[in-house]
């Protein structure tokens, strides 16, 4: 019996650097946030570097295990969700803000890297 996957419960940005393609994972998951890398492993230093080179200007080294995405990415990239979707994600921005999570004014929100071996 087939059932379909479980939601993971994150908001992902997976990005297959092996491909270049970029997609939002669980656009109507605000309650955490990663970037999911797939097509690579993770460098023993600079795990960031593969990540901030694909995204180039619309993302930011935070530490090794993360980077500020720009907002507008995550925007672009959940395409035109509708009114409840951008009521939800400001919530989020708002969150992320409070826990410091967020630079350039809300521009950028903090993401955790996870290393998808897939």
């Amino acid at each position: 019996v087939w059932s379909p996957p479980l939601p993971s419960a994150h908001m992902i940005i997976d990005l297959d650097l092996a491909s270049g393609t970029t997609r939002l994972l669980e656009p109507g998951t605000f309650t955490a946030f990663h970037v999911g890398v797939r097509g690579a492993t993770p460098p023993a230093m600079d795990a960031a570097r593969p990540v901030l080179a694909h995204f180039g200007t619309d993302a930011r080294a935070v530490d090794d295990d993360h980077v500020a995405v720009s907002v507008a990415v995550v925007r672009r990239l959940a395409g035109s969700p509708g009114d409840d979707w951008e009521a939800g994600f400001a919530a989020m921005l708002d969150h992320a803000a409070g826990q410091g999570w967020t630079c350039d004014d809300g521009a950028f929100v903090r993401a955790h890297l996870e290393w998808v071996d897939r």
